[in-house]
């Protein structure tokens, strides 16, 4: 099995047009958090149209091994499938 878990979740239940986004990345290596670690890309597919969210500076995670970030999503969004 891999030994990096990486998971990425939603602070918010749900999302709609034009909302601010809120998510965390959380990264451990067999099971302890890593921290310091640098994010280099977050991409965020939105009605299968792929959306490459800014991380300059980088994202860096914490003691927890997270780190935070957000984006807005389109103001139109057709089919309403969003994954990150």
């Amino acid at each position: 099995p891999e030994a990096f878990h990486k998971e990425i979740r939603f602070v918010g239940a749900s999302y709609s047009a034009g909302d601010l986004v809120e998510a965390v990345a959380t990264l451990k290596f067999k099971d302890k958090p890593v921290a310091n670690a640098k994010i280099v890309s977050v991409v965020a597919v939105i009605d299968d149209q792929s959306y490459e969210l800014a991380t300059n500076p980088a994202l860096v995670t914490d003691t927890s091994g997270d780190a935070r970030f957000s984006f807005r999503l389109p103001n139109a969004i057709q089919q309403g499938d969003a994954r990150l």
